[in-house]
């Protein structure tokens, strides 16, 4: 894009004070700040080494800023390399923490753990935590659940639920600035129960942190507010070099975030920011909030919009501004208007480098008619089949609202023989293999004695280290082996048979091929050679299995993760529980993994550098937050229910409200809600927060579903099912949107 639109023109006559900029999707808001920055470099505005700083949300953003803006320079005949800098919010506040270690408690050699480590060091104080306070939290379920049930709730879905509602604790209290001192200081013995357990695993936490001189990434950002405060001679240098500060992606700022960056700019500084409230879409997953960019443009000296649009053709453009009109004027839940705001999206102007697809190769559909899941997938598979037959050169997409549903989706895609790529999904489907095939055979070494686990190995042994074809007829082979191996009721007499034993000696019986015998006898070796391996440390064992399952090069990568995870699950009862874990407990890590329940982000690539273009000619599988940013010429969204995009209702269902727990609350909802009446002093009135928590869910699912119709270039599909036990209906958004389209007001 080289030609300027209006709004684009207005925005780079900018030279001082606060500017915010509302930017819909498509709008070309990297190209318009990156222009802002040359725009401040060539008109002479620095002195000396002073820079215009850029701060982004992740780091293929960095490398796209700083790519545009050293080509932009080069053109008008300036150095690429100077005049600015561009950085993520956490490598500037790793910088401004590096400058000011010792002010903040902080050696001069501190580290900042991974997500991984974090989330061991929490798990490990979690469970150290939780016996002090499991009489004190049965209350909190129902009462009516039989004793049996209720056994297994305590043990094992309370603290799995509890464990995450303190990991969100933790970063809560964090963004207060509020020290587990502070908090213990504050705490009363009355206080609620909930906070009393964040507090304890808070101590324990940030006591394991301190041990090893390091910092999570809360903490880094909030070191970084502290070492401004601390420090005028840091703040003022900092501002010096940096007189002009442009932030992207600004709707995905917390409150903490945007305290580092107001310091930074001072009270009379220069502060761009550009983002789209409508795409605010994390707020469930971290402490970010569209609020805060939406006082600043409210606040800001000036405020401007980019409302042009070229990715889309107008037939989606107009739905995408319906849902906006709707939201706002007709909700059924008056809270919930709010989600969405203006401007709605214009097309690209005439003449402009960007234009938008023809109408003519637009379609909007809404599709549903009482089907079932598995219905909804049936018609996606028909439908994409027939579409990638005429359409090789062109891009499509199925979004979901869940990770575990494109799991499904990418499962069905490849039974039907359907190119996909589910790169994009939280764990793909490479990793849920390799963690499935390791547990297999961990599962068989924790129980050798029973003949459910040796059956289970079997297949993997069968096609992984024989390398059987996935055919017909080797599924058949495979079928005459695993009834063959049925047929052993006592293992160890498979695999540790006496000298010269025949089928029969073998505990087969008799009838079984000579054929069949040969892999028989070949799938005990290997098993032989794996039960020689099993006082190695775990992560040498499963290294050892891996060599002999997997050539992938990324496959054996992903295995020495999985044996640090672990590893850091062996350390946790070793430290907390003074034993050895057991290879039955660690295995239950990698199934956790292999039924994608867990993330993985140091195993899978970086999906921001995703580009479409270079899957042409095979479905792409993600959910809707992972397809921000991205286009494609066609979009599936699928699961557009009343239960995957609730509206507010009393009446609906919602995630984070467990079956077990009385009255639907929001156990993380209400945990946020006491620790703020403990740190304010304040009163706390038990399901409040719950219902909020509901109604901003109900908003960002709402921004969710426009960033989902917001991916599609030409063709927009959406559909619908009824949920496993049939009792979803479709949204309200879905119901709205499709009345819309029937009654022909999307073509005014």
């Amino acid at each position: 894009m080289s030609q300027l639109r209006p709004a684009q023109q207005d925005i780079l006559k900018y030279r001082s004070g606060t500017m915010g900029i509302a930017a819909v999707p498509g709008s070309g808001k990297t190209w318009t700040l990156s222009r802002v920055a040359v725009s401040l470099i060539a008109s002479g505005a620095l002195q000396g080494r002073q820079e215009v700083l850029i701060v982004t949300l992740v780091n293929a953003a960095v490398d796209n800023f700083r790519n545009r803006i050293g080509g932009f320079l080069t053109e008008q005949g300036l150095l690429p390399g100077l005049g600015y800098r561009v950085r993520t919010l956490h490598s500037l506040a790793h910088e401004i923490v590096a400058q000011s270690a010792s002010l903040v408690g902080l050696a001069a050699d501190f580290s900042v753990v991974d997500e991984r480590i974090a989330e061991s060091i929490l798990k490990t104080a979690f469970r150290a935590s939780y016996p002090r306070h499991r009489e004190e939290l049965l209350p909190i379920l129902i009462e009516d659940m039989p004793d049996f049930r209720r056994r297994r709730v305590v043990e094992d879905a309370l603290p799995d639920m509890l464990e995450q509602v303190t990991v969100k604790a933790i970063s809560h209290l964090k963004s207060r600035q509020c020290s587990p001192h502070d908090l213990r200081k504050r705490l009363l013995s009355e206080s609620p129960v909930l906070a009393h357990l964040a507090a304890d695993v808070y101590e324990r936490y940030e006591q394991a942190l301190a041990t090893r001189g390091s910092l999570d990434f809360d903490d880094l950002i909030s070191s970084a507010t502290r070492a401004l405060d601390g420090d005028e001679t840091l703040l003022e240098s900092l501002r010096e070099k940096w007189p002009y500060i442009l932030e992207d992606e600004a709707q995905d700022s917390s409150a903490l975030q945007e305290q580092i960056l107001r310091r930074l700019v001072g009270p009379n500084g220069n502060w761009v920011r550009v983002g789209d409230p409508n795409q605010a879409i994390y707020e469930t997953f971290t402490s970010a909030h569209p609020k805060y960019l939406r006082a600043f443009l409210a606040e800001a000296d000036a405020k401007h919009d980019l409302p042009n649009s070229g990715r889309s053709g107008r037939p989606i453009i107009r739905l995408a501004n319906e849902l906006i009109r709707w939201a706002c004027d007709e909700h059924p839940v008056e809270e919930v208007r709010t989600a969405l705001s203006l401007p709605y999206i214009e097309p690209a102007p005439p003449g402009d480098p960007q234009p938008n697809p023809a109408d003519e190769l637009c379609r909007v559909v809404f599709e549903f008619s009482g089907e079932t899941p598995d219905q909804e997938l049936e018609r996606l598979i028909a439908s994409t089949r027939g579409w990638l037959a005429e359409h090789v050169e062109a891009t499509v997409a199925v979004l979901v609202p869940t990770n575990a549903r494109g799991a499904t989706v990418v499962k069905e895609l490849n039974e039907a023989r359907i190119p996909c790529s589910d790169a994009l999904l939280r764990i793909t489907t490479s990793t849920r293999k390799a963690a499935g095939a390791l547990s297999r055979v961990l599962r068989h070494l924790a129980h050798p004695d029973a003949q459910k686990m040796l059956v289970g190995v079997y297949p993997v042994w069968f096609y992984r280290i024989m390398k059987e074809p996935e055919t017909e007829e080797s599924e058949e082979r495979l079928e005459l082996h695993l009834t063959a191996l049925r047929r052993c009721e006592r293992s160890e007499e498979l695999l540790w048979p006496l000298a010269g034993a025949n089928g029969g000696e073998m505990g087969l019986g008799d009838g079984v091929s000579a054929s069949t015998q040969a892999y028989l006898e070949r799938f005990r070796d290997q098993l032989q050679r794996w039960h020689g391996l099993v006082l190695l440390p775990i992560g040498e064992l499963l290294t050892a299995i891996a060599q002999d399952l997997f050539d992938e090069p990324e496959k054996l990568a992903m295995t020495q993760l999985f044996g640090e995870i672990l590893h850091d699950r062996s350390q946790y009862h070793l430290g907390v529980e003074r034993r050895v874990a057991t290879l039955h407990e660690l295995v239950a890590e990698l199934e956790v993994i292999a039924r994608d329940q867990r993330k993985l982000r140091s195993i899978e690539a970086d999906s921001s550098g995703f580009d479409p273009e270079a899957h042409k000619g095979e479905v792409v599988v993600a959910t809707m937050h992972g397809a921000k940013g991205l286009e494609w010429d066609r979009v599936y969204l699928l699961s557009v229910s009343d239960y995957d995009f609730p509206a507010g209702r009393l009446t609906d269902q919602f995630r984070a409200e467990r079956w077990f727990v009385r009255d639907r609350l929001s156990l993380e909802a209400e945990a946020l809600a006491q620790l703020d009446a403990v740190i304010d002093d304040a009163p706390y009135t038990e399901g409040k927060a719950t219902q909020e928590a509901r109604l901003d869910y109900a908003r960002e699912r709402l921004r969710l579903l426009f960033v989902g119709i917001t991916r599609a270039r030409k063709e927009l599909i959406v559909t619908c099912n009824v949920g496993p036990r049939g009792k979803n209906e479709p949204a309200v958004s879905f119901t709205a949107l499709r009345s819309y389209l029937e009654r022909g007001d999307d073509q005014s």
